[in-house]
């Protein structure tokens, strides 16, 4: 398990090193991480309650319920989440200048142009990065560490080939 850990670090850098190569200082970068910010952000808000709320309470209830009534509650628990997600990632789409004008009010205009372009880009990989944090839940719950231990690294390399597929879109090179 630590070696996965220990992998997701260069991994992170090696993220990180190309949006500097990519991008160098500026309105692209600027925009890029705040639409990288508004396409994870619900991952990272579900993630922490259901991790802090949903798994003690499947915990408590392993020992109480049937294996087929524990798939139910977690079934259910994975619907309950998924659905706002997919919710937020369709009007990120559709009417992406509510959110932007919400969280982003003091945005410079240039910057606030180039986040436009990018959010409609970063819904698809953020999807993706909800439904990694899903599976990361489910393994978890069924006491199977070590892949979710190689998970956190999904989550550069997914940010990572956005830049790499999309950059010609993002209007970054």
């Amino acid at each position: 398990l630590m070696g996965l850990t220990v992998v997701a670090k260069p991994v992170g850098l090696a993220y990180q090193m190309i949006l500097a190569t990519k991008f160098g200082a500026g309105i692209q970068y600027d925009a890029f991480v705040f639409a990288a910010f508004l396409a994870s952000l619900l991952e990272v808000v579900i993630s922490g309650v259901y991790q802090s709320v949903v798994m003690p309470m499947g915990i408590t209830l392993k020992r109480q319920l049937d294996r087929r009534q524990l798939m139910g509650f977690q079934n259910a628990a994975i619907i309950l989440f998924l659905l706002p997600a997919v919710i937020y990632l369709i009007v990120l789409v559709v009417r992406s200048s509510w959110i932007i004008g919400l969280l982003g009010a003091n945005l410079p205009p240039e910057t606030r142009a180039y986040v436009d372009k990018m959010v409609d880009m970063m819904a698809l990989p953020a999807l993706a990065l909800i439904l990694v944090a899903i599976l990361k839940w489910v393994l978890n719950q069924n006491q199977l560490y070590r892949l979710p231990a190689s998970l956190p690294p999904a989550h550069s390399i997914i940010l990572l080939a956005t830049v790499v597929v999309f950059g010609g879109r993002l209007g970054i090179w």
